[in-house]
């Protein structure tokens, strides 16, 4: 059968047509788990490096409870809530399995979720995102704190053997535990006596001599 140059044009552009069609659509396919989170992080190099482990470490939360290969448009705000119970529980965390995680803790990787998939709502590979309705705002600090007096700090001065751990574990560590930024920690829980902080700072000072 004989092709004529018009026919042979029209077949050319319906093949040319179905191949953007195809490219299009790939590109826009919702992903699995891992292999979004991979490229969401690979991607983030404007965040600080605390601000990334983090994130790396919720990523491993969700990969532990959603897994590998799921399709990140089939996560539904149901599983999501399922997820944040079992990360309240500490089911989600391998070293210490069972162990409950601090609510800040939990509202930061709540927070971090969000962060995370609405990069995929943006991008259109899913229509909403599972984590927007979760509480993600941490209660506000316990104000029925202990207050040591002076022998008292002299105990646990004593008990301490050295100053590593100050250096060990530095303020901004500290303050992604508890859940709050340095200048929030600072104004919550780093307020004491100016007759306190002279006392610690003589106890580190006589320690290295």
């Amino acid at each position: 059968m004989r092709i004529e140059k018009n026919d042979t044009n029209a077949i050319l552009k319906l093949v040319v047509e179905r191949i953007i069609k195809d490219r299009n659509a790939n590109l826009t396919r919702p992903l699995r788990l891992k292999r979004f989170l991979d490229r969401y992080i690979q991607s983030r190099s404007d965040l600080r490096a605390s601000t990334v482990y983090l994130q790396k470490l919720t990523a491993q939360y969700l990969l532990k409870f959603f897994g590998n290969d799921l399709r990140i448009d089939e996560i539904t705000r149901s599983k999501a809530s399922d997820w944040r119970t079992d990360l309240t529980h500490g089911y989600l965390r391998p070293e210490k399995n069972g162990e409950a995680l601090a609510e800040t803790s939990v509202c930061i990787h709540v927070r971090n979720s969000r962060t995370i998939f609405n990069y995929a709502l943006k991008d259109d590979l899913i229509k909403f995102n599972p984590f927007d309705r979760l509480r993600s705002n941490a209660p506000e600090p316990d104000k029925d704190w202990k207050y040591v007096t002076m022998s008292e700090l002299d105990m646990l001065l004593e008990a301490c053997p050295n100053t590593g751990w100050a250096q060990k574990y530095p303020q901004y560590t500290v303050s992604n535990w508890i859940g709050h930024g340095i200048k929030v920690s600072a104004r919550h829980y780093l307020q004491i006596p100016k007759e306190l902080y002279d006392k610690v700072t003589d106890f580190g000072i006589t320690e290295k001599k």
